[in-house]
């Protein structure tokens, strides 16, 4: 009897040690076999370039070795990296099932940055540079570059540094583009970047009051320096530009002058005869039509197909020509 109750605490006694450790079952181990010396080419470094790293679980591996450590100092520059600090940013990535970091080889790398610096100051004036070729209007374009913030490459040899953006980039706000540094008209390293842009250019500003049909003078307008916005992006950027036009409507003293406010010369009458011109991907149709309103270069009027009596709206592009769109 009493082996029965032996064997009985026994085999309880199994299950509850199964139950106990079964809450480490899944508990792995994180290994770091870390180098003495590491010379690199980059702003910052990723653990897998400091060390040997070993876990069990191969994705979060990958991730590991890719775990970034940090901006390392300019060319010349030494940073030593502890397994305090490694311990710390890896916990903040709270990696499941992680139990255990074990360190081994050297106890402290030391990271000698090598290569050749180019400032964040350079990369926003070869940009600004560029820019001028997209902006040909701009007086002066000002970047503040977000990221990154200083570039390093491989030392030898003269680099040169190319920027490109997107068509859609705009003279004001955040924009973003791409930087390829070459050497010897070889991409060495290519960059996304993100940055704040301000283009000024002359904007033309009414000094008074100007009555709906009244011809500017020059003493009645201005221009100065200003930033670029949606606001004033249509201004006029000259006082001969506006001198001598008459205005379509009221304007008050300080606004912004732009197209809108002008009266352009009539290139269409009610009842010319004009050019209709018909665009369908690569093909052109040009045909004969007839005005039903007047206007000026940018404006919409209604053309009429003399043979068929159809209408239809157009954008005046010239003298006697509209652009007409075919549904």
């Amino acid at each position: 009897m009493k082996r029965k109750v032996v064997g009985c605490y026994f085999f309880w006694f199994l299950v509850i040690l199964c139950l106990i450790g079964g809450g480490e079952v899944g508990a792995l181990t994180l290994e770091v076999n870390l180098k003495e010396k590491v010379e690199v080419s980059a702003e910052n470094i990723a653990l897998g370039e400091i060390a040997e790293i070993s876990y069990p679980e191969r994705e979060w591996q990958r991730h590991l070795e890719n775990l970034d450590l940090g901006y390392l100092p300019p060319p010349g520059g030494e940073r030593e990296i502890k397994p305090e600090e490694i311990y710390e940013r890896v916990v903040a990535q709270k990696v499941p099932q992680l139990d255990y970091i074990y360190f081994s080889g050297a106890p402290v790398c030391k990271v000698i940055t090598k290569g050749e610096l180019i400032a964040r100051g350079e990369l926003e004036e070869k940009i600004q540079e560029q820019l001028l070729d997209i902006f040909p209007f701009a007086r002066k374009i000002e970047v503040n570059l977000s990221s990154p913030g200083e570039v390093i490459i491989p030392p030898g040899g003269e680099v040169n540094i190319v920027f490109s953006s997107s068509s859609s980039l705009k003279p004001w706000g955040t924009g973003n583009g791409t930087l390829e540094i070459l050497r010897e008209g070889k991409v060495e390293k290519t960059l996304p970047l993100r940055f704040e842009i301000q283009v000024y250019r002359e904007v033309v500003r009414a000094k008074e009051k100007l009555s709906r049909g009244e011809v500017i003078s020059e003493d009645q307008v201005c221009s100065a320096l200003e930033v670029l916005d949606y606001r004033n992006e249509k201004a006029f950027s000259s006082v001969e530009e506006v001198e001598g036009k008459q205005t379509k409507r009221e304007i008050s003293a300080g606004a912004i002058l732009t197209p809108s406010f002008i009266q352009e010369e009539t290139l269409i009458k009610r009842g010319d005869l004009v050019t209709m011109v018909a665009k369908h991907g690569g093909i052109v149709v040009t045909g004969t039509g007839k005005a039903r309103g007047e206007g000026s270069l940018g404006d919409v009027i209604v053309v009429e197909n003399p043979d068929s009596k159809k209408r239809f709206e157009g954008e005046i592009i010239g003298e006697r020509m509209v652009e007409v769109v075919v549904k």
